[in-house]
């Protein structure tokens, strides 16, 4: 096992006095290096802001994620998402609903909008979906109506 660096003992052995005796300790343990106070300063705000999110149970972390994600979710029949106008929900899964839309701008056609949920948008969730739009563009793709593919993203 690796011997703790001056920096982490300076740390935890400030950790476990109260919050006004910290001060007093770090000038004497730091020595007039001010740069390793300022830092151990740093890391004890962060620890004192971490607060205690190990002791929430998760059901009551899920209950609160979940209100959010539910009141966050405005999309519905009637809805404007950018050049898309939604006319019905024709489906639904786990990582977000799919419309059927109006496309207005720069051509008119139906098309099928799938909306990702909040917190569902992320880089892996993208890199699935197909990419960057330029790769999906330079990518040759089959013409048949059981096929679809992204055409714009965002």
């Amino acid at each position: 096992m690796n011997e703790p660096t001056p920096l982490e003992t300076i740390f935890f052995a400030a950790l476990e006095r109260s919050p006004d005796q910290r001060a007093a300790f770090l000038v004497e343990a730091c020595a007039g290096d001010e740069e390793l106070r300022q830092r151990i300063e740093r890391m004890l705000a962060a620890q004192d802001d971490g607060g205690n999110f190990l002791e929430t149970p998760p059901s009551v972390i899920a209950a609160s994620v979940s209100s959010t994600i539910a009141e966050s979710t405005q999309e519905k029949p009637g809805s404007q998402i950018g050049p898309y106008k939604l006319l019905q929900q024709i489906g639904e899964g786990g990582m977000g609903t799919v419309f059927m839309a109006e496309q207005t701008h720069p051509v008119q056609r139906k098309v099928a909008l799938k909306v990702i949920k909040p917190g569902m948008d992320t880089f892996c969730t993208r890199s699935v979906l197909g990419g960057s739009l330029l790769d999906q563009k330079n990518t040759p793709r089959p013409n048949h109506c059981c096929c679809c593919w992204p055409v714009t993203m965002g």
